[in-house]
C-alpha cells in the first residue's frame, strides 16, 4: 500500500504533465497571427481543485484538465481527486461532460472510486457516476469554477462543494486597468 505522501506526489506529477502538455498545446495556437478561419481556436485549461464531501466531512484535492469540444458550448473534463476520509484516503478519477447555459455548466458522468468498501481492510476500484452544477468565469487566462457534485458509486453516496481554478495558455490577457 503506497503512503497518502506517495500518491499525492503522483497527481501532483500528473497536474504538472497535464500543465506542461496544454502548454506545448496552447503554443500551437499561433498567438497574435489572427483567429483561424474557422473562428475557434482550441485551448485545453489544466488546473487544480480543492473541495469539501459535506455529506461525509471529508476534505478533497484534485487536478482536472477541461478540453472544450469544437463548435459546441460543451466540454470534456477528466480529473483525479483525492479524498481524505478519516484515517482513509480514496481515490477518485471522474470524466464529466458538460454543456455551459451562460456560464452555468449541467452535466455529469462516469467515475471510479478507489476505497475500502468492506470490513475486511482490502483496497478495491468501483464505478459509478457523478452528476454536477457548476458556475464558471473565465477573466482571460484565467478560469475559476464553484462546482457542486453529487458521486454515487456501489453504496456510497457523496456531495461535495469544489473550488477550481484553471489556466487556459494562448488566450488573450485580460486588459489591465491601468
Amino acid at each position: 500500500m503506497r503512503s497518502p505522501a506517495h500518491v499525492a506526489l503522483t497527481w501532483l506529477r500528473l497536474a504538472c504533465a497535464a500543465l506542461w502538455l496544454a502548454t506545448g498545446l496552447g503554443a500551437q495556437t499561433l498567438e497574435g497571427t489572427g483567429p483561424p478561419p474557422d473562428g475557434f481556436t482550441w485551448r485545453p485549461s489544466p488546473g487544480v481543485r480543492a473541495g469539501f464531501d459535506y455529506r461525509n466531512q471529508a476534505p478533497s484535492v484534485g487536478a482536472l484538465l477541461h478540453l472544450p469540444v469544437p463548435g459546441l458550448p460543451a466540454a470534456v473534463t477528466p480529473g483525479g481527486d483525492l479524498v481524505f476520509q478519516d484515517g482513509l484516503t480514496e481515490r477518485q478519477v471522474t470524466v464529466d461532460v458538460t454543456v455551459d447555459i451562460g456560464g452555468i455548466q449541467l452535466g455529469g458522468g462516469p467515475v471510479a472510486l478507489n476505497s475500502v468498501f468492506t470490513d475486511d481492510g482490502e483496497r478495491e476500484s468501483k464505478a459509478g457516476y457523478t452528476f454536477l452544477a457548476a458556475l464558471r468565469g473565465q477573466a482571460g487566462r484565467l478560469g475559476t469554477e464553484l462546482e457542486f457534485r453529487w458521486v454515487r458509486v456501489a453504496e456510497l453516496d457523496s456531495r461535495f462543494i469544489m473550488l477550481a481554478f484553471t489556466w487556459t495558455p494562448g488566450a488573450p490577457a485580460s486588459p489591465r486597468p491601468f
